[in-house]
């Protein structure tokens, strides 16, 4: 199964993370794939994108309550996630990001969140940092023979239950 992205709600009603939207969480995520060496084509077909809710507005407690639903369908896969948010909804155990998490029988890899107003990626190195994470969960997945996670300059590992 190729690999999530896993992201709060989509408040302008449009294609889960689409990175045709100008200006747009998915439009960022492809400009960070981009940048981290991946096509557009690659990142399109490479990830299945979701939000955690379908609503307009965000809500910690209809996460939680989706999240719960959701991580049976999340089992053995890689998971990337769109910020602090979307993984509180999943696990109250605080994690940095950049940090590889198994958890529910999936591994996640928290990276923050695209939106416009977060200003992290104003770093160059959290651009950057977030690219890779892409990148490594991509060719994990499509191009590497070997079926374990490169480890330079990846982050730390966490395991979880």
């Amino acid at each position: 199964m190729i690999p999530v992205i896993l992201g709060m709600n989509d408040p302008s009603g449009t294609a889960v993370l689409s990175s045709a939207v100008p200006g747009s969480a998915g439009s960022r995520l492809l400009a960070l794939a981009i940048l981290g060496g991946l096509t557009a084509r690659q990142y399109e077909e490479g990830f299945e994108r979701r939000n955690l809710l379908d609503t307009k507005r965000w809500s910690s407690g209809r996460a939680r309550a989706s999240a719960e639903r959701m991580v049976a369908s999340l089992e053995g896969r890689e998971v990337v996630v769109l910020g602090r948010e979307v993984w509180r909804a999943f696990s109250p155990r605080s994690v940095g990001y950049f940090t590889w998490v198994h958890h529910h029988g999936a591994t996640w890899h928290l990276i923050p969140h695209p939106s416009g107003r977060n200003l992290a990626y104003n770093n160059p190195d959290i651009r950057r940092r977030a690219a890779d994470v892409l990148r490594r969960v991509h060719d994990y997945h499509h191009r590497s023979p070997v079926r374990a996670m490169p480890s330079a300059g990846a982050g730390n590992l966490v395991s979880s239950r």
